[in-house]
C-alpha cells in the first residue's frame, strides 16, 4: 500500500490528487481502504517532502485525509522525527525494513 512510484508518490498521494467532484464519494472509499485495511500511512512524503494531504485539490478530500491523519502511530512520529532531526541511520543500527519505514516520513 506504500509502494512509491518514481517521485516517491503512494497510491495515497495519487488518489488524493482526483479533481473530479462526480468521483468524491470513490476517492473517499479508496482513502478509506487504502488507511483502514491497507494501513497506508497518511504522513508518507514524495521526492518534494509534500504528503498526500499537502496535494489534495478538493476540500472534502482534505477533511477527509485530515481525519485519518490524526490517529498518528508512535512509530510514525518517530520515523518523522529522525528525519527532521536529519539523525544519522545506518545499516549496524537499524534493519533495512525500519530504515526504509523511516526514509518514507
Amino acid at each position: 500500500v506504500d509502494v512509491m512510484d518514481d517521485r516517491r508518490n503512494t497510491p495515497l498521494h495519487l488518489i488524493s490528487r482526483r479533481n473530479e467532484e462526480k468521483q468524491i464519494e470513490n476517492v473517499l472509499a479508496i482513502i478509506d481502504l487504502l488507511c483502514d485495511y491497507g494501513h497506508a500511512h497518511p504522513d508518507c512524503v514524495n521526492d518534494q517532502n509534500e504528503t498526500p494531504i499537502q496535494g489534495v485539490l478538493m476540500p472534502s478530500v482534505t477533511s477527509h485525509l485530515r481525519e485519518k491523519s490524526q490517529v498518528t502511530r508512535l512509530k510514525c512520529l518517530c520515523a518523522r522525527l529522525i528525519q527532521e532531526q536529519k539523525l544519522m541511520v545506518n545499516e549496524s543500527q537499524f534493519p533495512l525494513s525500519l530504515r526504509d519505514f523511516i526514509r518514507i516520513h
